[in-house]
């Protein structure tokens, strides 16, 4: 049974018809990961809709470990975005982007795909940023707040070479949560420790992503 019903199908291909270049979707999968499979196939429902535009490899987490301490992936469900051709990945998630977070999930494909974010993020927003920044960006499916947050990091992630953004649903990997000692969502750690909660404006953010 198909996890998109023809409503939410239709929305999505119509949302993915505005692609350009064609976007690569790693899925990494364990064994005993009981997520993996709703993962794989809610990615392959979206490989379909996006009338070649997207590609999809799926890879064992364990069997393949070289190719995924290569794309900075350290757990399983993983969903690694690139732009086919690139090596660069700019965006991770982690978990199943389900609830608000598949339009989120969607409009990611779209900025990697079209190189257009949010609105007033581009390359000459983020030269500031001149190291090396990670953001983990910590979501729930239930979170109305959460993809305008995604979508900010997302964006900076795709203008910057020198950023990646990593969405985690903090209901499946609680040991992360709590590691980061999430209490709400959403919650940006910049570079493991730094920690920017709710939602603020683009610039703020990438100030401080900037000084950190």
């Amino acid at each position: 049974m198909p996890l998109l019903n023809e409503k939410v199908a239709a929305d999505t291909r119509l949302i993915l018809s505005g692609m350009r270049d064609p976007v690569l979707m790693t899925c990494f999968t364990r064994a005993d990961c009981h997520l993996c499979g709703h993962v794989v196939d809610l990615a392959g429902e979206v490989v379909a809709l996006a009338q070649a535009a997207l590609r999809l490899e799926v890879r064992d987490i364990d069997a393949d470990a070289a190719e995924a301490a290569r794309l900075g992936v350290t757990r399983a469900p993983a969903l690694a975005l690139r732009r086919a051709g690139e090596d660069r990945v700019p965006v991770r998630y982690l978990g199943l982007p389900s609830g608000h977070e598949f339009g989120a999930f969607l409009r990611a494909l779209l900025t990697l795909s079209t190189g257009r974010g949010m609105p007033g993020v581009d390359a000459a927003a983020v030269a500031s940023i001149t190291r090396r920044a990670d953001l983990t960006v910590f979501v729930l499916p239930a979170c109305p707040r959460c993809p305008e947050m995604v979508y900010l990091c997302n964006s900076i992630a795709a203008a910057s070479p020198l950023v990646t953004a990593e969405i985690v649903d903090a209901g499946a990997f609680p040991d992360l949560a709590e590691r980061h000692r999430v209490g709400a969502v959403p919650l940006v750690i910049v570079n493991g420790t730094a920690a920017v909660p709710d939602v603020v404006p683009a610039a703020e953010l990438i100030a401080r992503i900037a000084g950190t």
